[in-house]
């Protein structure tokens, strides 16, 4: 598995999703096969006020990453179980997932494939973008 950026939804409430990003940080933290960390800030553009940065995590395989993609799949899993009405896209140069809080057994097996595939994902399943 290859680095991958996660960014959390929360029907647009920057707040809440920057508190929700920091708790899915502080939950993804608990796998020692994930290595997590914030993506660096990027400038707005120059003389913009009151905008707020969007948060998000990048995560990559840590010294076991052969398992780095289930793992990563089955702690999004355990995440959605306390954050049911949210959502978390999952992107990767060529793939990009979004999971809702009731995502099912096809959405996490698509995440899996896509995190273990080559880059880009599984190119071969329609529903992997």
């Amino acid at each position: 598995m290859s680095s991958v950026r996660l960014t959390v939804e929360a029907a647009g409430d920057a707040l809440r999703e920057q508190r929700l990003t920091r708790q899915l940080c502080d939950h993804l933290r608990q796998f020692d096969e994930l290595e997590v960390d914030f993506e660096p800030p990027v400038a707005g553009p120059a003389g913009a006020k009151g905008t707020t940065e969007t948060l998000a995590l990048l995560v990559a395989a840590g010294s076991v990453a052969r398992a780095a993609g289930p793992v990563l799949v089955a702690a999004l899993d355990s995440w959605f179980e306390r954050n049911k009405h949210n959502r978390v896209v999952v992107e990767r140069p060529g793939t990009r997932i979004e999971l809702t809080g009731q995502a099912d057994a096809h959405q996490l097996r698509l995440l899996e494939r896509a995190l273990g595939g080559e880059e880009g994902g599984d190119r071969g399943d329609p529903d992997v973008q």
